[in-house]
């Protein structure tokens, strides 16, 4: 579309001038950070998928527990506990590289977002360039909100976890020896 778009706003002349030699530099350079850039955020989603889908499997097995309230014995909640703390060392260690990655991410995708709103709304332009910009910018904030809501989701999921054992705590209260209640 991009190309389309080019040719229809610009002289001939000025297309095989500028346009060749653009168009080769962008095929030698922008394919390698293309694919870069997708397989990284490919291995960002799959590491917070799989923190999501542990805490997940936590949860459910929190559920089914916590309606055999009266089968629950010492070893069962002590194997909770680790899960749910072996859960979190894992992403305290994953976050470790991953958060400059989003840090990058982020602060890179909002200057450049505000960047494109500042021309779509400041800027005279004729109708091609504004509708390139306006494709760009909801490509880009689309998947901005994307990044965000894959971190979401496994926020809510480490909450609910959090909720359950807490939730199972109080109800075990009287139960619990004092190292038991260190643990939590």
């Amino acid at each position: 579309m991009s190309v389309i778009l080019v040719i229809a706003s610009h002289d001939l002349i000025e297309i095989f001038k500028y346009g060749i030699p653009g168009i080769l530099v962008y095929f030698s350079m922008g394919f390698p950070i293309l694919f870069i850039l997708s397989y990284s955020f490919l291995y960002y989603y799959i590491v917070c998928y799989y923190c999501r889908m542990r805490f997940r499997i936590l949860n459910n097995f929190l559920v089914l527990k916590s309606a055999n309230k009266m089968f629950i014995k010492y070893k069962l909640i002590d194997e909770l506990f680790q899960e749910h703390n072996s859960i979190c060392n894992k992403i305290v260690f994953y976050n470790k590289f991953w958060k400059h990655y989003f840090f990058a991410i982020n602060y890179a995708l909002i200057p450049f977002n505000l960047l494109l709103m500042q021309q779509i709304i400041f800027e005279k332009t004729n109708l091609s360039i504004f509708m390139t910009l306006f494709s760009v910018l909801c490509g880009s904030l689309g998947s901005h909100l994307m990044l965000n809501s894959i971190i979401a989701s496994s926020n809510k999921e480490s909450s609910k976890s959090y909720k359950s054992l807490h939730n199972l705590f109080l109800n075990f209260i009287n139960v619990i020896n004092i190292k038991r209640k260190i643990k939590v």
